[in-house]
Order: structure tokens, then C-alpha cells, then sequence
């Protein structure tokens, strides 16, 4: 079964409609404003330079086993704090590596990494997850943990300064949302199923990820609608499920999601790979689309391939594809219905 976005985004082979979001804003002009909302990149105003940086070390670990998931790390500065860390197989002390922070709300550091290890193998990525970070602390508590925490993992791995991203869980998604006013280099969200208290104060790009069935899920459409308000790249998917961490396959549509904006700000090299991935998901999602004759969702898949692509590949034929559904009868008549 192709992967899908969200269930309002996409109608995968095989499952049945279902359109949550437009049963609330059924006007046209949600269509007719589609372009903004599921816009790619888009330039910071007056952004603000965050608290915290990355320390500058000299020597790294060198004992840490790479293509092994680690249970318990202790921090050097505080023995009672711990995380998970998995580094990637082909993890060498002579290279820079992005890295992916995560927030689990029952502290447990190693489940997320267990659930998406091939993400990390696939894409390179260093991922961590905190053991003591969990719901029901108050924020001086919070704050103290995710210090210690970040600061000895930093003081250990060789990370790349321009590709730390933050990811969490319920209340962990909380955590990994106010993250990025407290440190600098923070350069992109992925919170499950939970918003944020104050929706991205900070030019962050934020993806959004709950089940169609949580507890939560109208929390994230709101929260998506806050975002976008700003002016900031964005993304909401929903997965078949409840209040749970999502499928590697969202997460993965995700992170590429981060990746590619990261490229769109001349952040980090043009990744032809990474580029690749997200073309060959888009259309397996679009084909899954068009042959449940969904006209609606081929639309939308290609506005969001085509919106998230433009100057990083050729995206000319979805733009005509996009002209000739949007003038159709069919698509009217499915906008009207």
C-alpha cells in the first residue's frame, strides 16, 4: 500500500475516503488558498538568536560502538541522568553528523529509537533519546534535564551544527517544541501527536504527526493552523492509529520533509538521494490517489510535491498536471460536492 501524508491529504489504494478536515472548512477557498498553507519555504522576519549553542570540544568518544542501539549513556555531570543513542553504522569521528533528539513521555530514551533505527541507518542520522525527560515535571525540572542531557551528548558525538532536529511524543512533543527557544541551533520539529503551548515562536520548521484516531487530533489540526498563520514551513500527517509514536513510513515522510527545507535555505547540500526518496513517496501516494479516482487528494499530493521540489528539481510537469485538475470538471464537481 502506498504511503499516504494525512488521511485529509491523501487517499491511499485501498482505504476507504475520509475527509476530517474538509467536513470542517468546506469552502472553496480552502482549496483556492492551498498554495499557501502547504508552502515548503518561505523567508524568516527578524528571526531571533536562541540562548544556547553547540560546545565547542575537541576530543570526541572514541569508545562508543557505531550500528548499536545503546541503553543507558550516563552524563558525565550527573550520573542520575541517562540516554539512549544509536549511531549510524557508518559513523566515523572524522565526519559531522546530523542529529535527531528525542522526547518520549514515559522517559523512555530507547522506544523511538528501536521504532525508527533504519531511519538513522538509511539517512545517516545520530539518534538519542533522553531516559529522564517525562510528563508530570515542572519546567525548572525539564529544563535541567534536557541541559544535561543535550550537553553531554554534544560533548561526545561529532554532530553537525546545521542539521540538529528535535522529536517528540505527547508530552515529549511539548518539550521538543519549546526546545528551539532555548537553543540556537535547533533547526526542525517533528511533534506527535501533541501541539505546542506557543506555536513556534521561533522560524522553526515544524511537521505535525497523530493517529486518526487520538485523542489529540484535532489539537494538531489546530495547531497546524496556528503555524501556518506564521508564515512558516509546515506539515501535518495523520496515520491510521491512535495516540501512539506514528509509523516509521510518517516518520520518514517527515524527516525527508525537514531535509528538503534545510536544502531550500542553503542550509545544507542539495541531496539528490534524499530528493529521490521523497519523489518516489509522493508518487506512490499520487498513484494510489488517481486510481481511487480521488481527484481531490492527486491534487493536493502534487501541489505538496510540487510546492516542496520547486528549484530543487523539475517540477514543470506537475505544474501542468496541477493546471489541467484544477480546471477540470471533475475537480470542480468534487470541490462543489
Amino acid at each position: 500500500m502506498p504511503n499516504k501524508f494525512t488521511k485529509w491529504i491523501f487517499v491511499c489504494a485501498g482505504v476507504t475516503a475520509s475527509y476530517d478536515f474538509l467536513q470542517i472548512r468546506v469552502q472553496l477557498v480552502y482549496f483556492l488558498g492551498i498554495l499557501s498553507f502547504f508552502s515548503c519555504s518561505s523567508s524568516p522576519s527578524n528571526e531571533q538568536k536562541h540562548k544556547k549553542t553547540i560546545p565547542a570540544i575537541s576530543q570526541y568518544d572514541k569508545t562508543i560502538p557505531a550500528g548499536k542501539l545503546i541503553d543507558k549513556i550516563f552524563c558525565k555531570n550527573d550520573s542520575s541522568q541517562s540516554y539512549s543513542l544509536y549511531l549510524p553504522p557508518s559513523y566515523s569521528l572524522t565526519k559531522k553528523y546530523p542529529v535527531l533528539f528525542f522526547f518520549d513521555p514515559h522517559a523512555d530514551g530507547r522506544l523511538p529509537l528501536a521504532k525508527y533505527q533504519s531511519l538513522a541507518e538509511r539517512y545517516e542520522f545520530v539518534f538519542v533519546g533522553s531516559n529522564n525527560s517525562k510528563n508530570g515535571l515542572e519546567k525548572k525540572q525539564i529544563d535541567a534535564i534536557v541541559n544535561t542531557f543535550i550537553t553531554d551528548m554534544l560533548s561526545r558525538v561529532h554532530a553537525d551544527s546545521s542539521m540538529i532536529f528535535v522529536a517528540g511524543f505527547s508530552g515529549g512533543a511539548r518539550v521538543a517544541g519549546y526546545l528551539p527557544e532555548q537553543y540556537e541551533f535547533v533547526s526542525g520539529i517533528i511533534g506527535c501527536s501533541a501541539g505546542m503551548k506557543h506555536p513556534n515562536q521561533k522560524y522553526i520548521p515544524f511537521v505535525g504527526i497523530a493517529g486518526d484516531e487520538d485523542m489529540n487530533y484535532l489539537e494538531m489540526i489546530i495547531n497546524d493552523e496556528q503555524i501556518k498563520k506564521k508564515n512558516i514551513p509546515h506539515l501535518l500527517l495523520t496515520f491510521e492509529g491512535t495516540h501512539n509514536w506514528p509509523p516509521e513510513n510518517s516518520f520518514e515522510e517527515a524527516l525527508l520533509f525537514l531535509l528538503i527545507n534545510n536544502m531550500k535555505e542553503k542550509k545544507i547540500p542539495t541531496d539528490t538521494m534524499i530528493i529521490n526518496r521523497f519523489i518516489t513517496m509522493s508518487d506512490s501516494v499520487i498513484s494510489g490517489c488517481k486510481k481511487q479516482k480521488d481527484i481531490i487528494s492527486e491534487y493536493l499530493g502534487l501541489e505538496i510535491k510540487t510546492r516542496c521540489l520547486a528549484g530543487l528539481a523539475d517540477v514543470l510537469a506537475e505544474e501542468k498536471k496541477l493546471t489541467e485538475l484544477q480546471q477540470s470538471k471533475q475537480f470542480l464537481t468534487a470541490v462543489n460536492e
